[in-house]
């Protein structure tokens, strides 16, 4: 997609084949609809995207449609290479910009009664497009369930997960912008006495005996603070590594905490203390239980429940109509989650299988009875209901981007304003001091949990992961660049410079980024697709 101008935005809804990447998704996509395919149509201006259309187009015996593409000279010796007839090419150059190419191109076969059912192009290929404020293109694509064939659509309701964390930490900050709390507050003041420093250990490291499950622990040196927990720099951790292979306060923490069902004020306030400390406070940065600490915090000091908070001060003022802790409201909108066949459960074996991982296995019914934490389909009345800050929202692309368009606009949109546009650029500032992630992070990073922990020069502010140095990341971005995602694959970033907003989602679990890496495959595509107006005069030629 090429698009003029310099304000975009795009959100992706889609599932089915969500474990299929490489030249051929696109077939697969086809194939797995209720349409056979009629035509390759490629974005052209790169030369690569078009060889990988013209060597579909030859596989599958279809005709191909190039919009924008490079030089006629350069296009003819690409179908000469790929052994393509060049009457069964058609290259388009009516527009100025692929973007109004493409548009041309859909009112045209939709004109000549080319696609199915009397659907546009645009139902077919997911994404939303704003431009100048403007939405040119919108669609939502594959299955909400794949068993049932029941298609997606812009009501499909996703686990969220992770994102729910800068959506929370928001909520701090607009505490702090009452001046309910100062982010320099002892965590204490909010928590209790299990809180205070002398109360809290500190796991020694390679203390633990496997047989007896005895470990050593010291004093706490510093004070948890509001900021420790917006950064992950308190020592809290997740639970996440189950066996203990390579992080054994996880294993204290599953073996103690992790199959306990209770509320977020019962976890936080007198379960969590009694695991140790990964670390010293502010020492390094580490992934975990953090925002539902601060979930709690927003709790006590606005004297409500999270959810309420959540659709008082930032949901309703927004339009995120369909943004909650459960599905309640429209269960038959709440999309399943899957994992690749024969990859192993478990949050630290992302990306590891046993055998043949073709496929696709359906995990709603392990989740339900597995996941209390972030489980939208529990009971909102029980009262062991765990409104997670960290990972328990669910909701619509749609109602998502609303909350991204606010902080790319500085704390407000349609002229509702939550944040000072100085508060949101603090968030949005790196608060490691000149380290980034990978250095705060100890011996052993997560595998595979979010592509940007390990992501060179991505430093961490007060919710959100921040592009320091663009320089040194493995994928396209800019600079001051904030985002981060959730662990059904779904992923957000907002980019200021750019004007920039993306939310991708899909619900497949324990993904492996090495085969399917979504933040990198959609940052360098999106990117490629940006196309100043004002600097761009016909065809681009990439030789």
């Amino acid at each position: 997609m090429a698009l003029g101008g310099r304000s975009l935005l795009l959100c992706s809804a889609f599932l089915l084949a969500a474990g299929v990447a490489g030249p051929l998704r696109p077939f697969l996509e086809a194939a797995l609809t209720n349409h056979e395919p009629q035509r390759i149509l490629v974005l052209g201006g790169d030369a690569d995207r078009e060889r990988v259309g013209l060597n579909l187009a030859r596989r599958m015996n279809l005709p191909l449609v190039v919009s924008g593409g490079t030089n006629p000279e350069y296009a003819q010796w690409l179908m000469q290479d790929a052994g393509l007839e060049p009457d069964r090419v058609r290259l388009d150059y009516r527009a100025q910009d692929t973007l109004g190419n493409f548009t041309s191109l859909v009112d045209e076969l939709d004109r000549e009664g080319a696609l199915p059912d009397g659907k546009t192009l645009q139902q077919q290929i997911p994404g939303q497009i704003v431009r100048d404020g403007r939405t040119v293109y919108e669609c939502v694509a594959g299955f909400q369930n794949v068993e049932f064939r029941k298609p997606a659509s812009s009501d499909t309701i996703y686990r969220m997960y992770s994102m729910t964390k800068p959506i929370v930490s928001v909520a701090i900050m607009m505490l702090f912008e009452m001046g309910k709390l100062h982010i320099s507050d002892p965590a204490y003041l909010y928590l209790g006495e299990k809180w205070k420093k002398r109360n809290m250990r500190v796991y020694v490291q390679n203390s633990y005996d496997t047989k007896t499950k005895h470990y050593e622990t010291r004093a706490c040196e510093r004070t948890i603070t509001i900021k420790h927990l917006l950064t992950h720099t308190s020592g809290i951790t997740y639970g996440f590594d189950v066996n203990g292979l390579s992080n054994k306060v996880d294993k204290i923490f599953h073996d103690k905490l992790r199959s306990r069902k209770t509320n977020l004020k019962e976890f936080v306030e007198n379960l969590l203390p009694t695991v140790p400390l990964m670390f010293q406070p502010g020492k390094h940065w580490w992934y975990g239980f953090n925002t539902d600490v601060l979930g709690r915090i927003v709790e006590v000091v606005s004297g409500t429940d999270l959810e309420t908070f959540l659709r008082r001060f930032i949901f309703k003022p927004l339009g995120m109509t369909k943004t909650s802790f459960t599905i309640q409201h429209d269960p038959s909108h709440f999309a399943s989650c899957y994992m690749r066949k024969g990859q192993e459960i478990g949050m630290l074996a992302m990306g590891k299988s046993k055998g043949n991982d073709r496929g696709l296995r359906n995990l709603d019914k392990l989740l339900n009875e597995k996941e209390h934490m972030c489980n939208p389909l529990n009971d909102p009345n029980a009262p062991n209901f765990f409104q997670s800050g960290g990972s328990g929202l669910c909701g619509t692309v749609e109602d998502y981007i609303r909350f991204c368009e606010c902080i790319r606009n500085g704390g407000g949109i349609d002229g509702v304003r939550i944040l000072s546009r100085k508060t949101v650029q603090f968030m949005l500032s790196n608060h490691l001091g000149p380290y980034d992630m990978r250095d705060m992070q100890r011996d052993v990073p997560i595998e595979g949990a979010y592509t940007e922990m390990g992501e060179p020069g991505t430093g961490f502010g007060l919710g959100f992961s921040v592009t320091m140095d663009e320089t040194r990341s493995s994928y396209v971005v800019s600079n001051g660049s904030v985002g981060w995602g959730g662990a059904a694959s779904t992923v957000f970033w907002i980019d200021p410079k750019e004007k920039l907003s993306v939310v991708f989602a899909t619900q497949l679990r324990f993904r492996d980024d090495l085969k399917l890496p979504i933040r990198a495959l959609l940052s360098n595509l999106i990117y490629a697709s940006v196309i100043d107006g004002d600097a761009y005069h016909g065809r681009r030629s990439r030789m």
